[in-house]
């Protein structure tokens, strides 16, 4: 597939900034996105761009103000002024100025193709190169470019000599458990044990027994003695895995055995003395945990000596083609299916917001490894949840006539059923104050009516 230019869309409303993101992606182009006027300057001044789509009213610098910019400083990239009805003057002040052609809201989204094939009719186009998918080994979740992925290995860099404690804290699926396993084998433990104790699921009856072990007739069912798993990980690494979920009870004996680095065997009154480092994960909020009694704050001090949190895959998207080609070659290696992503597809998924991170993205990949024709998956071929960005494909692909006002319009109607008509959870998923929200509704007469699809 070839990128046929890069273009720099200028808006501050979000709903139509995201209007124009997916309109455009549908010509082929690389596309970064500001939502004032300095930012744009920045941006013109760090990149060169084939186009800029800059809206008139933009908060700090004006419309105006970066298309003369955009002019002074890179005077082959075109600019292309949206305005309200009504500013027809300004636009022809900007088309003075040099602006490339103007459009006046609602345009469509046939105004918006017409106006980038336009433009990027005479340029070169340039070749996408895709990347070598990553090596099928390692750490699949220390993968990544973003500032929160290369923050994390150095301070994984830096604490792993250490016998330090640390506490891995993110939301399900983010890949804690890995950032422990790069810890432990950066660790100059790396030879010795790394055991993995899942406390979610461990029976509440069985949780002291698993850890700590217990001697031949300790209890009913005893038959032999049996070492725990502390015992088990002595010189090595123990990874108490969402430790959020242990009883107070038992998180009361945990804290001497971190205190001490001993105990005993149920049924034994001999202590057991081990050198082992402890990493804890958890997908729950400690400190609140904490705060509404659920877990010990002594407790909570021994194990958050080093802190990593791990943030969530929406907020690091520009990790996701990495990990997406990753999964991709891993499924390859161990199935013998040698499959590459199409841009598209790589664009879909960098689109969708993951609520299931990694791990849900690792799921999809696989499925669309098996059933996607071809030896390229398309991005129709990626079975994915439901997205803002769904409703704009639809309208893109079927209604190119549709205005951003009527494509704006359907998705705050489709967003506000999906919140129960709830309008403060409606604007937080759409991006945007509850005050514009209501001020939209007002817009389209319906400040009072219950949303139907």
């Amino acid at each position: 597939m070839r990128v046929n230019g890069n273009v720099l869309v200028v808006e501050d409303d979000p709903v139509i900034r995201q209007f124009l993101e997916t309109a455009i992606q549908k010509r082929a182009c690389n596309i970064t996105s500001v939502s004032d006027g300095r930012s744009a300057l920045k941006a013109i001044a760090e990149r060169e761009y084939d186009l800029v789509f800059a809206d008139l009213k933009i908060p700090e610098v004006s419309g105006m103000k970066v298309l003369e910019y955009a002019k002074k400083t890179r005077p082959d990239t075109s600019v292309v002024i949206s305005t309200a009805y009504g500013s027809i003057e300004n636009a022809v002040e900007a088309m003075r100025k040099g602006a490339f052609d103007y459009l006046t809201k609602p345009f469509s989204i046939q105004d918006v193709f017409d106006v980038i094939d336009r433009v990027l009719q005479d340029r070169g186009s340039e070749e996408v190169v895709f990347p070598p998918p990553v090596p099928a080994q390692g750490g699949t979740g220390l993968l990544g470019s973003s500032g929160a992925i290369l923050s994390i290995r150095e301070l994984v860099k830096r604490i792993a000599p250490t016998r330090t404690t640390v506490l891995i804290e993110g939301q399900t699926g983010v890949g804690k458990e890995v950032v422990a396993d790069a810890v432990h084998q950066a660790s100059d433990r790396r030879d010795k044990p790394f055991i993995k104790v899942n406390c979610a699921a461990l029976p509440e009856a069985l949780v002291e027994s698993e850890l700590f072990g217990y001697e031949k007739g300790a209890f009913t069912g005893a038959y032999m003695r049996n070492r725990g798993r502390f015992e088990l990980a002595d010189h090595g690494t123990i990874l108490l895995d969402e430790i959020g979920e242990l009883a107070l009870p038992m998180q009361a004996k945990l804290l001497r055995v971190l205190q001490g680095k001993r105990f005993e065997r149920l049924g034994s009154g001999k202590l057991v003395e081990v050198d082992v480092r402890i990493i804890a994960t958890t997908n729950r909020d400690l400190k609140q945990e904490v705060k509404s009694g659920r877990f010990r704050k002594d407790l909570y001090f021994r194990l958050n000596v080093v802190r990593i949190v791990v943030p969530p895959l929406q907020a690091r998207k520009e990790d996701i083609p990495l990990l997406a080609n990753h999964f991709v070659a891993v499924f390859a290696h161990e199935n013998r299916i040698f499959k590459r992503l199409s841009t598209r597809a790589v664009e879909r998924l960098c689109q969708y917001n993951w609520p299931g991170n990694v791990r849900e993205l690792e799921n999809v990949i696989e499925k669309a490894m098996i059933t996607a024709n071809g030896d390229v998956i398309q991005a129709e071929d990626l079975e994915i949840g439901e997205d803002h960005n769904d409703l704009l494909e639809y309208f893109i692909d079927t209604q190119e006539n549709v205005t951003i006002y009527e494509a704006e319009k359907e998705l705050i109607l489709k967003t506000l059923k999906k919140s129960g008509n709830n309008k403060t959870k409606a604007a937080e998923a759409l991006g945007i104050t509850a005050k514009t929200l209501r001020n939209k509704l007002a817009e389209y007469g319906l400040q009072s009516a219950e949303p139907v699809l």
